[in-house]
């Protein structure tokens, strides 16, 4: 009886909570990436409460479609790839399947319940970022940014949004924060979070393995092979290099995810 009610306050507390995904963890849900990363990806998924919803920006899905794309069109020059989408390369995908699953996309996202946000962005200034100085930082702590000009762009307008969606406000509690930005690059949540002062509380964004984790312990009942599962995944998506310093950057983000739980255990 205590499990189940602890599970329905739980559920209750995150209720209209709006998980905005970037376009590389779409891939990995959509099944398009590494083994190791795509299992990683359906663990975020199954750790998910009914109440929450799943979401992207425009420009996220015109990231998401730019990269199936190129992917297409270098598998049709016979060029190196910038971006390898393995599912399409073990199954030898011919490009009209690869076309026809871009038609596609929106269909297939919504099979995963994932849909365009649909609320207008607040334009207050006052809860404008320092976009330029967040880019800036960016660059220089990830030097991958440097060459690739639209992916900051866009990594960038979705941070700024969230913030923006927020009104400027913060939280110690991921049931209070309401909406944020779940990544696979780790490096651009520790960077961005601490540039924008989120040293203790839920910041603009979150690794999809951070939130896997926090899901589990505030119900962990409910998901009890997560801890076993998520642990394979890791090393799997390890081993595939699936960013820059992997295990550090992860390392560093789970002490950081777990010190305000010692301080807020339970479900407030």
């Amino acid at each position: 009886m205590n499990v189940c009610y602890n599970e329905n306050i739980f559920k209750a507390r995150m209720k209209d909570t709006v998980i905005i995904l970037d376009a590389p963890l779409m891939l990995s849900i959509l099944g398009l990436k590494t083994e190791g990363e795509n299992r990683v990806a359906q663990e975020f998924l199954q750790v998910l409460p009914s109440e929450v919803k799943l979401h992207y920006f425009q420009h996220n899905f015109k990231e998401l479609d730019s990269i199936i794309r190129s992917y297409m069109h270098q598998r049709q020059l016979g060029g190196k790839y910038i971006h390898t989408l393995e599912f399409f390369d073990e199954k030898d995908s011919s490009i009209e399947d690869i076309e026809l699953f871009s038609l596609q996309l929106d269909k297939k996202l919504r099979c995963h319940n994932i849909t365009e946000y649909p609320k207008e962005i607040p334009i207050e200034e006052q809860y404008f970022i320092d976009e330029k100085g967040l880019a800036e930082e960016l660059k220089e702590k990830i030097p991958s940014y440097k060459n690739n000009e639209k992916a900051l762009e866009i990594d960038i307008d979705t941070i700024s949004y969230i913030n923006r969606l927020r009104r400027g406000a913060s939280s110690r509690s991921i049931e209070k924060c309401k909406v944020i930005f779940i990544t696979n690059n780790h490096n651009l949540v520790h960077v961005s979070n601490k540039f924008l002062g989120f040293t203790h509380d839920i910041g603009c964004s979150m690794s999809e393995i951070d939130f896997t984790i926090l899901m589990w312990l505030k119900n962990s009942k409910k998901n009890s092979s997560v801890p076993k599962d998520i642990l394979v995944a890791n090393a799997m998506a390890a081993t595939e290099e699936v960013t820059e310093n992997f295990i550090a950057s992860f390392n560093s983000e789970l002490i950081f995810l777990l010190l305000p739980l010692n301080c807020c255990a339970g479900f407030g």
